[in-house]
């Protein structure tokens, strides 16, 4: 999970969709790493909103989308 999170909240995609700034989210995913604070949920929400911008990019891009 924590490859899934790091890979996903450090993309170029996630960061250029500019919800929010590229240093924020290292320091968040770094402290959150390093235990100096529970991080648990802001991360949980960042991950889910770019899971779901992935799913529907990828539903908007598909030829049956394009047909439908």
């Amino acid at each position: 999970m924590r490859e899934l999170l790091w890979d996903s909240l450090t993309s170029r995609q996630f960061l250029e969709r500019g919800i929010v700034t590229p240093g924020f989210v290292r320091y968040m995913l770094e402290e959150h790493q390093s235990g100096r604070r529970d991080n648990t949920i802001r991360l949980w929400m960042l991950l889910m909103l770019e899971l779901w911008f992935q799913h529907w990019q990828a539903e908007l891009s598909s030829p049956v989308a394009a047909h439908g």
